[in-house]
């Protein structure tokens, strides 16, 4: 029988759900260049099926810019009730599996598979089952990794995509990162990496090399000493369970540029009766307004409005 672990972390992350979504809504689709997003001249990629990603198009990329990268590219729009539609369904899956998930965005969930190990004994076993469950419930893969943490867990299942099962067992952590890119740990935004890639350090192993630390702690301080921790596989991030949508919003793309106040106003207060009426059929109400607009260069300007009390009124 497999050693029980102290402490168990499963992380799962369906494989391009919106662009796998595409295909379950229209087969013929399977296989071929997909992208969810808006069309061109204005629209931006949400979401790139594996088959175009090799052409380098991903998401948050312009569409104009993911059509030149690969011509041939299928763009189907965004289908929210379908997505939402799988999403609960995902959610019934693991209420099956687990007493409580934390889902940190529609398609990406953590559970504390620790207490479970009487009955899955097995890691793999388990990730097989669940894995074999959501095709089965939704017609979507997924890759499932389970390991001491959640940052370990979540850096597995990057490295198995897509469809994949990675198991990293207690005490192996440090070993499984140490030949990744810096960039894989959680926090180590771009202008970070490339200041410490200038050092001579390019790895998560190279973290840990002492000849590195005092350079590395005149650039990070006190962050070091996080990075670090990261880099030994230590991480005891709780799975926090049913945590709630913090937002609301609506978004829209003009076909042509306008900084007209006469057109965007309306817009904006057509935007906020329908999302305070959402509002109150759930009861809730708002803490804050965000306005965002992005310019014809993709460059945003955010503004926001909190209010004394919270309300749900336009």
């Amino acid at each position: 029988m497999a050693a029980r672990w102290s402490r168990q972390i499963l992380f799962g992350d369906i494989d391009a759900m919106f662009a796998s979504a595409a295909v379950l809504a229209d087969p013929s689709l399977a296989g071929k260049p997909v992208a969810v997003g808006g069309p061109p001249p204005r629209g931006i990629i949400a979401a790139a099926s594996y088959a175009v990603r090799r052409f380098g198009v991903r998401s948050a990329i312009p569409t104009i810019q993911a059509l030149r990268l690969c011509p041939q590219l299928i763009l189907v729009p965004p289908d929210r009730p379908l997505y939402q539609r799988l999403h609960r369904q995902l959610q019934e899956v693991t209420n099956r599996f687990f007493p409580e998930t934390e889902w940190t965005s529609i398609d990406e969930f953590y559970a504390d598979t620790t207490r479970l190990q009487t009955r899955h004994p097995d890691p793999r076993a388990l990730g097989r089952t669940l894995k074999a469950d959501i095709l089965h419930t939704t017609g979507l893969t997924c890759t499932i990794a389970l390991a001491s943490g959640k940052t370990v867990a979540k850096i597995a299942a990057d490295a198995h995509k897509p469809d994949g099962l990675a198991v990293i067992e207690p005490g192996a952590e440090a070993a499984f990162l140490a030949p990744l890119p810096i960039r894989s740990l959680p926090g180590m935004g771009p202008k970070s990496t490339e200041a410490i890639e200038r050092l001579g350090v390019h790895t998560v192993g190279d973290l840990l090399v002492s000849r590195f630390e005092p350079a590395l702690l005149r650039l990070l301080g006190t962050r070091l000493a996080a990075f670090q921790s990261l880099a030994r596989g230590i991480d005891s991030d709780p799975v926090v369970a049913d945590r709630e949508t913090k937002s609301v919003s609506h978004e829209t793309t003009f076909d042509e540029d306008t900084n007209d106040p006469n057109v965007l106003e309306p817009i904006i207060h057509g935007y906020l009766e329908t999302l305070a009426h959402d509002l109150r059929l759930e009861g809730l109400a708002a803490g804050s307004f965000t306005v965002k607009l992005k310019d014809s260069h993709f460059h945003i300007t955010t503004r926001q409005w909190k209010f004394p009390t919270p309300m749900n009124y336009d």
